[in-house]
């Protein structure tokens, strides 16, 4: 009589057959997206290959002219002469990188590894976006042209507007020239209560005169929202620029290295080597609001 196999178990149903699957999808936790850096100038504007010695911007400063008296003859000793000098502006990039390693086991157990391995990768290079963007950010503390109040509201904006105007003056060129209005979405419930910025009818759209909703373009600014928008001594700091107020240099971009084998693990990596510097100061008002 042949031995019995103690390994065989009958159940009694057929659920030993059927595979488990956790999810039919991978999720992707939620990250901040690039919303203000992608307004600054960036290596196609700014000609420059590498970034790593600094940016140095050509340019002839504004004139003055002089008035003269009369009928005065002047020789060369008599007349007001300028100086011109070159401006040279450091832009030190920085390198960043983000990186796991998975096992072969995992590799091979798990159904939904190629799912897997794709959101690990979009992840890595969201993390990467969303870094540098605070980077961007963050040099709205050091701008020279502010306005504050305890919220935003349409004066403080239209504010910041006339600010912008004179700081940048022909470059910043109304119905010409979009300038770029970053809020912080703490501030977002005060950004919904300006009406002439949410109703479309106050905007004048012919098509539809009287839908509400929110703008993106309004006063002519490019507006969004962002949680990248720095807070430091208690206030927030948002921006409103035109793009040739900052620059934003790479000698990378954000990307993913090739896969490597470690071992029985594989190493998943992505880079970037990037940096963000102020170019004009007067091209940027830092509209403060309290955090």
């Amino acid at each position: 009589m042949a031995g019995i196999n103690t390994n065989v178990v009958d159940t009694g149903n057929f659920t030993n057959h059927i595979e488990s699957v956790w999810a039919p999808r991978i999720f992707l936790d939620t990250t901040e997206e690039m919303a203000v850096g992608n307004k600054f100038m960036q290596n196609g504007d700014l000609d420059i290959e590498k970034v790593a010695g600094g940016v140095y911007i050509r340019k002839v400063a504004a004139k003055s002219s002089n008035q003269v008296a009369g009928t005065v003859e002047l020789d060369a000793a008599s007349m007001t002469f300028e100086v011109d000098s070159e401006t040279a502006v450091q832009l030190t990039p920085t390198f960043r990188y983000a990186a796991t390693a998975i096992t072969r086991q995992v590799q091979s157990r798990y159904m939904a590894f190629p799912k897997y391995d794709k959101a690990v990768r979009t992840q890595f290079l969201r993390s990467l976006a969303a870094d540098i963007d605070s980077e961007c950010a963050g040099l709205g503390d050091n701008l020279s042209q502010t306005v504050s109040d305890t919220n935003l509201s349409a004066a403080l904006i239209r504010q910041a507007l006339g600010t912008l105007k004179t700081g940048a003056q022909r470059v910043y060129k109304i119905g010409k020239v979009t300038a770029v209005l970053r809020i912080h979405s703490s501030q977002a419930q005060h950004l919904y209560g300006i009406a002439e910025i949410t109703n479309a009818n106050l905007r004048g759209d012919k098509a539809n005169p009287n839908v509400t909703g929110m703008l993106v373009d309004a006063w002519g600014c490019d507006v969004d929202i962002t949680g990248n928008i720095v807070s430091s001594s208690g206030n927030r700091h948002n921006m409103l620029f035109v793009k040739e107020a900052f620059a934003l240099g790479y000698n990378d971009e954000p990307q993913l290295a090739k896969p490597q084998d470690n071992g029985l693990a594989m190493l998943i990596m992505a880079f970037a080597d990037a940096g963000a510097v102020e170019l004009y100061d007067n091209y940027a008002v830092d509209i403060q609001t309290v955090a």
